[in-house]
């Protein structure tokens, strides 16, 4: 199974060659939430298996938090590439799917987006002891969210991931993609 870090490693980098900038700690946080969430909802199984906390400024991974704080409120630098071959088309197809659809949305809009998930709220209560967002639970949300399909944003999303996972051949990004766009091929 794959670590978060390694899913962490993987968004920057496309998100790089997809929008041509990088994104924010903040950023990546709600793209490996809602990815989580989305991948549990549709498979039953984790994408990762660090647990997500509720903090105060949304879902986190602690290890991915920890690893890329230094770069507080500006965009992560790509330091190191993913090595995409440990992933799984499934895993590959959310991850694309996640960097599109909500790279469309500024960070505020993102922060606002999982400030209302009943998931977040339920966690987040100032008194609970434990603030970890549990995974079974993320899994019947969403998979419940995706059967009742009358979201249409969500009905959007499932649509296009579904899509993609049956024609893995279109998943476009490649490690000679991210360096070509980077200029980092020989």
């Amino acid at each position: 199974m794959l670590s978060s870090l390694e899913i962490a490693k993987y968004l920057i980098e496309l998100s790089i060659v997809r929008t041509g900038k990088s994104i924010s700690n903040l950023r990546l946080q709600k793209y490996e939430y809602y990815a989580q969430a989305y991948f549990l909802g549709l498979y039953k199984v984790p994408l990762f298996m660090e647990e997500i906390e509720a903090w105060e400024h949304g879902p986190v991974v602690p290890d991915v938090y920890r690893k890329y704080k230094q770069h507080g409120k500006g965009l992560i630098p790509l330091t190191e590439h993913c090595n995409i071959e440990n992933f799984s088309a499934e895993q590959l197809a959310m991850l694309d799917f996640i960097v599109d659809e909500f790279s469309k949305y500024s960070t505020t809009k993102l922060y606002d987006m999982v400030h209302k998930e009943p998931l977040y709220l339920e966690a987040y209560k100032q008194d609970a002891w434990t603030k970890t967002i549990q995974r079974d639970t993320i899994a019947e949300y969403y998979s419940n969210k995706i059967e009742a399909n009358d979201i249409e944003s969500d009905r959007i999303l499932i649509d296009k991931i579904k899509r993609v996972i049956n024609n893995p051949d279109e998943i476009y990004y490649s490690i000679e993609e991210a360096e070509k766009f980077l200029g980092l091929a020989n």
